[in-house]
């Protein structure tokens, strides 16, 4: 990302020599987008080495790390998705205004957010790896009729979310 800040500020070098002044202002507006989308990126990058980093993601991983078979409570349910929300914010209001989500289809994503796999999710949640799966298509069925299914998407949009 550096190195194209530094190349549109060359560019812009050059070009103010030329005096081409909506050239000038369209690279100028690239630039300073250019750097937010940086600043933006670090600092979700930032948010999220502290969401992972915190207790209650910690002791999640760790539960399922040891195979502990002991499902969260809703307080713990009810901890990483204020925390989640914290590192991420408006994610479950923005996940919330996209779809309607059940308890289960809100834990998932909360999984998924922390960085569990399907698999794990399954695992942890002692449900099948099917179950999940088909969870995951129905809600992207449900939010994005007009895109492939795949649960992977599902995946994929809570992450970036």
């Amino acid at each position: 990302m550096q190195a194209k800040i530094d190349e549109l500020e060359e560019l812009l070098n050059k070009i103010e020599e030329v005096n081409s002044s909506a050239v000038i202002i369209k690279l100028k507006k690239s630039r300073t987008l250019l750097s937010e989308a940086m600043s933006n990126a670090e600092e979700r990058a930032e948010n999220h080495l502290k969401l992972m980093s915190s207790p209650i993601v910690i002791e999640f991983h760790d539960r399922l790390r040891t195979g502990k078979r002991i499902l969260p409570s809703s307080p713990e349910w009810n901890e990483l998705s204020q925390i989640v929300d914290e590192y991420n914010p408006g994610f479950i209001e923005k996940l919330v205004s996209v779809c309607r989500l059940s308890d289960r289809e809100m834990q998932i994503s909360l999984l998924l957010k922390i960085e569990f796999f399907p698999i794990e999710i399954a695992e942890f949640l002692g449900l099948s790896p099917s179950a999940i799966s088909s969870i995951r298509k129905r809600l992207m069925k449900r939010t994005f009729s007009e895109i492939e299914n795949a649960p992977k998407n599902w995946d994929e949009f809570i992450r970036l979310l």
